[in-house]
């Protein structure tokens, strides 16, 4: 409960970094979130929104990374 907590407030804080034009204080907040939550596919497709606009190979990198847990994640239904 705590880790989702946590999870939750960095991605709530890279929204606002993102939306401040911060991709680098944003990319930081998701990478917390990522590391509390390594399945949080909303937090890695978010980073991957800030890295593209710095680093398209790691955009897409997130981007994928996303995807497959979304995949998974529908499997268990």
């Amino acid at each position: 409960m705590t880790s989702r907590i946590y999870t939750a407030a960095g991605k709530n804080q890279g929204i606002s970094y993102y939306g401040k034009k911060e991709y680098n204080r944003a990319i930081e907040d998701y990478t917390k979130a990522i590391e509390i939550d390594s399945r949080n596919s909303a937090a890695y497709f978010n980073r991957g929104l800030a890295y593209n606009k710095k680093e398209i190979d790691r955009s897409i990198a997130d981007d994928i990374q996303a995807a497959q847990l979304d995949i998974k994640e529908r499997r268990k239904f």
